[in-house]
């Protein structure tokens, strides 16, 4: 391919420990491709280089490689839209003529008009001088909100703001591109403190703009917002949503929160379909609550519980599983349901990935007491509906594996007409200030190419996440939870002296001496014995259950053994790694970590 720099390699140093160090580097090289055309690519490198003596050992080593999409080349052919070296998730939207296709690439938005042969630079930061700094920062990313039948689009664009009115502001800014007029309007605007990463993802997806009814609705910090952009009025919808009672699904469009209760469930669920304003009810059975879960492929998941299964985890902490979780489709018509009670097993909470549902299970192991049990798997593989249009692979000789957008009938004329908005109108525009009074502690995923992978509620879900991608879990309040590979093969904390006091449980024992550490209690249930020694490695032992009415101290490993302090006679013992994987199996692997 031969590439050629295009200005200059964009260093950045990602994390720096004792141990290693995470180095970034960004860059554009321009090749030469089949056609003989120069096109533009953005790169990114990721190294995770570790220092010893006079060598340095690579650790991790990951490359992006993406094609920037311009009208400067050949981009339309007799079959669609060539948008070349790029991720097969392009995200696009097409009117229901099926003679328009708009699409996001190098986070710029563009539309394509089959019937006019016009292809439409709607938005984008960039210009020409391909090596101005506004042009490569690429923290932010444009949504397709929604598109009528003419072209008319609403889209949102997030993160921080390269250029025009907000530059220099991390936000989210929702936009309307009026086609008869060729102008972009302004909507509103709601900036935000928080990294281009973290905005991205609690307002990325909970900001959604109706552009028929101008109607805005804005999930934030627990407080669900309607503003009528024609009155400039702002109706709260509901407040103090915590987590658990609320989902949003992953294109905004669909909300479902309970309108009343508490985080342990409510009576009413509202689902709403932003898009149609449609909303349906969902209520509960009497005595019983229910509490909304999330949306797979427009599908509404929810959870259903009965009082008289409160009781608490091994690890101390109250939970009311659900004994049954049940699907409703759009037409709020129930179309499955998942229950295990039979089998003395219910749902503890669930965990959505694409299109894979996670079930997390428990079972009473005796009394009020739930332990945790093995996950059970749904999977939706319902595939986007078959359209004229659609997302395909091609290949040619020079450039291998690239990405088209075909017409099923094919394209029009390869030279286009190309055309950008007249002007950029933020005139009257809504401005809303969002108060940040979340309190809950959040586990950041980084990985890859040293990017954000994902934010979960529940430790253990990040690291299982980091586990899969080799990545690093950071606390909201900025403490390493877990680093994959980064600890001693050996480590042992010494000088632990513990027993029981009076009528303490060795549970109540174990958490009193672990407040002279001074550190955040954090839920480790569901980690892996190997998991939860790096949290050893940090100076704080862990807290092992070994069933649900005892509990041990682990103070120390080898590549071989397990140390532990059972407060129950205040002895220090080692078993085999294997021999206390099987006595934690018993609690489901209830671990309990302490993060300084």
């Amino acid at each position: 391919m031969q590439p050629q720099l295009l200005g200059d390699v964009r260093w950045s140093i990602k994390e720096s420990n004792s141990v290693y160090t995470s180095l970034l580097a960004n860059y554009r090289v321009s090749c030469v491709d089949d056609a003989g055309e120069n096109a533009v690519y953005d790169i990114k490198e990721f190294f995770r280089v570790r220092i010893a003596g006079t060598t340095i050992y690579l650790l991790d080593y990951n490359r992006d490689m993406q094609e920037v999409f311009s009208e400067n080349r050949s981009v339309i052919d007799e079959n669609g839209i060539l948008l070349g070296v790029t991720p097969s998730d392009v995200p696009y939207e097409t009117n229901e003529k099926e003679t328009i296709a708009a699409f996001v690439e190098s986070r710029n938005l563009w539309m394509y008009n089959k019937s006019s042969n016009e292809l439409l630079n709607i938005f984008g930061f960039a210009d020409v001088d391909t090596t101005d700094e506004r042009n490569l920062n690429d923290q932010h990313a444009v949504r397709i909100i929604s598109m009528d039948n003419s072209g008319n689009l609403a889209f949102a664009v997030y993160g921080y703001m390269n250029r025009g009115e907000h530059e220099g502001e991390v936000g989210v800014g929702i936009y309307y591109f009026d086609v008869e007029r060729n102008l972009i309007q302004e909507k509103a605007f709601i900036p935000s403190k928080k990294s281009y990463a973290i905005a991205a993802d609690e307002l990325g997806k909970m900001v959604y703009y109706n552009h028929a009814e101008e109607q805005l609705y804005v999930l934030a910090d627990g407080t669900l917002y309607q503003v009528d952009l024609k009155k400039n009025k702002q109706t709260t919808l509901a407040e103090n949503l915590k987590e658990g009672q609320y989902a949003v699904s992953d294109d905004g469009h669909l909300m479902a929160y309970q309108s009343e209760g508490d985080k342990s469930g409510g009576t009413v669920i509202q689902v709403m379909n932003l898009s149609s304003l449609e909303t349906n009810t969902v209520e509960a059975a009497s005595g019983e609550k229910i509490s909304p879960l999330g949306f797979v492929n427009g599908d509404f998941i929810y959870g259903k519980m009965k009082s008289e299964d409160a009781g608490k985890k091994a690890s101390g902490e109250s939970i009311t599983p659900m004994y049954e979780l049940e699907i409703r489709n759009s037409k709020n018509k129930k179309v499955a349901s998942y229950s295990f009670v039979d089998k003395g097993i219910y749902i503890s909470d669930i965990l959505i990935d694409d299109n894979m549902v996670t079930l997390n299970r428990v079972e009473k192991s005796g009394g009020d007491i739930y332990n945790v049990t093995s996950q059970e798997f749904i999977t939706n593989n319902e595939e986007r509906k078959d359209t004229a249009i659609k997302t395909e692979v091609y290949t040619t000789a020079l450039m291998e594996k690239q990405m088209r957008i075909t017409f099923a009938e094919g394209a029009g004329e390869k030279s286009v007409k190309v055309i950008r908005p007249n002007q950029l109108a933020s005139k009257n525009e809504l401005e809303m200030v969002l108060a940040d009074n979340s309190e809950s502690v959040k586990y950041y995923v980084y990985g890859g190419v040293g990017e954000l992978a994902g934010i979960y509620d529940k430790a253990s879900y990040a690291i299982q996440k980091a586990q899969k991608i080799s990545g690093v879990v950071i606390s909201s309040d900025q403490k390493y939870v877990w680093e994959k590979g980064n600890r001693d093969l050996a480590y042992s904390i010494e000088d632990v002296a513990l027993s029981k006091e009076g009528e303490e449980t060795s549970l109540e024992a174990c958490e009193r001496y672990m407040k002279i550490y001074d550190a955040q209690k954090v839920d480790l249930t569901g980690c892996t014995l190997d998991q939860v020694l790096y949290v050893i490695n940090r100076g704080c032992p862990v807290i092992a259950l070994t069933s649900a009415d005892h509990a041990i101290l682990l103070t120390g490993y080898t590549k071989n053994d397990i140390t532990y302090i059972d407060p129950e006679n205040g002895e220090s013992q080692t078993v085999s790694i294997s021999e206390m994987e099987g006595m934690i199996s018993g609690s489901g692997n209830t671990f309990i970590g302490y993060i300084k």
